[in-house]
């Protein structure tokens, strides 16, 4: 497995607790926000220094670090000292080898690039777990992301495809949820295309959500396409788990430069997680798209937040074969100090 010694210095960091907290951040866990805090550079260096100032036991702390090593390398023995973690975290790490091609910390090369238009730190990753081709997230301007409802009727699945036909046609990679419904019909038929696709997940690589589309994540990297988690461990909390599921739609939004909603329920009338993503694409300056027609759906439930959007905001556009070429030509506008389409780490 792949991974660098700067990575394994943030993963860590991110795993050095005391008294129930991450010894770092001093918080239950170590988030995004936690290690923009410590490193808004992005430099390593710094990143370390901070970091060391924090460190109660340096000693404790590279023992830790030489056990993950261990682990993930597949070099730990059962003769040896009791590594500084629960059990469950030692599985979680050990799985990695199995499950997982890398993992990358923002201090890589290959790191994905974030737009500048990512103005919430919070919202920016710093430590992924990856199966399969990094480099599909090293241009952004290539992949469009497709969201939708997990139980499309009708018309829905039909259309959906036809869309990201044309999108594949264009050249553009699809980037999903893996979820059921909508998602597997965007990973299926991009697929069958002969296109590439990302799957960003909100479960650990080993544990792949839903279980049902196991095999269509094996397929995807089979096919040159590429898994994506922020995730080696399961859930503490129901919380964190539905937290997961909203950390997983911004990065849809974050990894593409445009969005295809295809269907989904308003906020409390069904599934209607992809008003997350719909959103954080609107932050991000994304294009923004969906399938609608006024005179079929307007009295479905399956399309009320496309409703909604028709009815109050005309920035997100009515699929046609037009507003398709638009999106696979689109190029996402950078702040005020950056050139068009600038990126940056």
């Amino acid at each position: 497995m792949k991974y660098s010694e700067n990575t394994l210095y943030v993963l860590t960091i991110s795993e050095y607790n005391k008294n129930g907290k991450n010894a770092i951040s001093g918080n239950k866990t170590f988030s995004a926000a936690d290690f923009r805090k410590l490193s808004p550079d992005n430099n390593f260096e710094n990143f370390r220094n901070k970091c060391e100032i924090k460190i109660d036991d340096l000693d404790r702390f590279e023992k830790l670090k030489s056990d993950i090593k261990k682990v993930i390398d597949g070099d730990y023995y059962d003769d040896e000292d009791e590594p500084q973690f629960h059990t469950d975290d030692f599985q979680a790490l050990a799985a990695l080898r199995e499950y997982a091609d890398g993992i990358i910390s923002v201090f890589d090369r290959d790191f994905p690039k974030i737009y500048t238009t990512v103005a919430n730190d919070g919202d920016k990753p710093y430590l992924l777990f990856y199966k399969g081709d990094i480099s599909l997230l090293d241009d952004l301007g290539k992949n469009v992301a497709v969201i939708g409802l997990i139980n499309p009727e009708g018309t829905i699945k039909e259309r959906a495809a036809k869309a990201v036909n044309e999108l594949v046609k264009g050249g553009m990679n699809i980037v999903s949820g893996l979820a059921k419904g909508c998602d597997t019909i965007a990973h299926r038929v991009c697929i069958d295309a002969g296109g590439k696709t990302i799957a960003i997940l909100p479960s650990p690589l080993a544990q792949i959500f839903p279980a049902e589309n196991r095999e269509l994540a094996e397929e995807i990297v089979d096919r040159g396409g590429l898994l994506l988690s922020e995730y080696y461990k399961k859930p503490t909390t129901k919380f964190d788990a539905t937290k997961r599921f909203i950390d997983r739609d911004r990065l849809q939004a974050m990894f593409s430069k445009a969005i295809l909603l295809a269907a989904s329920y308003r906020e409390g009338e069904g599934d209607s997680g992809s008003r997350h993503a719909m959103k954080k694409a609107e932050d991000y300056n994304l294009f923004r798209a969906m399938i609608y027609n006024q005179n079929t759906d307007s009295l479905n439930p399956q399309f009320f937040l496309n409703k909604d959007y028709f009815d109050q905001n005309k920035t997100v556009r009515i699929i046609t074969k037009a507003v398709l070429n638009q999106m696979i030509d689109y190029e996402v506008p950078c702040t005020k100090k950056a050139t068009q389409r600038q990126l940056h780490l």
